[in-house]
């Protein structure tokens, strides 16, 4: 593939309703470098695969088509991605959401005038049923150990990877990948290491993607989003070396990760309220734990 400013990767699973709507909203970006959409596509059978082959022989220059028959979580999707590419900067993108057309161009021009930034965001709105529906968004800049509190304590500062902008020489050379252990919450372990070795991390608040919200979801299929949510908490614990912002993080958890473990409750699919009692209680002595050093 020829030299690009920026990739794009999509993993691709079962979005043939979404996943040309996604990629049409990159080749309309203002963006005047060069950039190129790596579908990375893994065992579709709901038509996906031959959307990625549709695109990839409209936008020759711009859309590659990556197919592996064998099934692949997001995680290792994304690491492909990541490899594949040869790029100066790495976005990620999601196939059933989109982006404003000055996405690429409002991150790249501020990425760019400042070398000591390593990731750079942006925020976001939700996209339900072709409505937007406005989120609350922050702006943020600070280094690494600075950010990663943030990550853990602000109610605003969100956990997803995409949305954002990264130097692909700095994920490489921190040996930063995704987890593939991890179906869900894979973002705020990735994000975790990117924030804590970045030197400085920029997030705006303009909410330039858009997060599509349907019934399909993850979030609205699994039965358990908590699980997974304390495993990637704790493979986060495990992984810091640093006393001090690991007692700053774990001495007690915060507002913000007892917000969303009681969301995660609530979007839990349990019929009887007694289960929700239970696994409320189950939660709180697995979180106490957690938090204990």
């Amino acid at each position: 593939m020829q030299k690009h400013q920026i990739s794009i990767v999509i993993p691709v699973y079962q979005v043939k309703d979404y996943l040309e709507e996604c990629v049409e909203s990159f080749i309309n970006q203002d963006f005047k470098g060069l950039f190129n959409i790596i579908l990375v596509e893994t065992a579709s059978d709901d038509g996906s695969d031959l959307i990625c082959e549709k695109l990839q022989n409209k936008y020759v220059d711009k859309v590659y088509h990556f197919h592996y028959p064998k099934k692949y979580g997001i995680s290792v999707s994304r690491d492909i991605g990541i490899l594949l590419s040869n790029s100066k900067y790495i976005c990620f993108m999601d196939g059933d959401d989109v982006v404003k057309n000055n996405f690429l161009s409002f991150l790249y021009e501020r990425m760019s005038q400042d070398e000591s930034i390593d990731v750079i965001g942006c925020g976001y709105n939700f996209l339900c049923d072709k409505k937007i529906i406005k989120n609350k968004n922050i702006s943020f800049k600070g280094n690494g150990k600075k950010s990663l509190q943030s990550l853990f304590s602000h109610p605003l500062m969100n956990h997803y990877c995409w949305g954002k902008m990264y130097k692909r020489d700095f994920l490489l050379n921190n040996k930063i990948y995704f987890d593939d252990e991890l179906g869900m919450y894979e973002d705020l372990y990735f994000l975790s290491k990117v924030f804590y070795k970045a030197r400085k991390v920029v997030i705006y608040k303009e909410p330039l993607y858009l997060y599509r919200q349907h019934p399909q979801s993850t979030v609205h299929v699994c039965k358990d989003n908590i699980s997974p949510y304390l495993l990637s908490l704790n493979k986060i614990k495990s992984d810091l070396q640093d006393d001090d912002i690991k007692s700053k993080l774990f001495r007690k958890p915060s507002r913000k990760i007892l917000k969303e473990i009681k969301v995660n409750i609530d979007k839990t699919s349990y019929n009887r309220n007694e289960d929700k009692k239970i696994l409320d209680k189950d939660v709180k002595m697995k979180v106490k734990e957690l938090f204990k050093l």
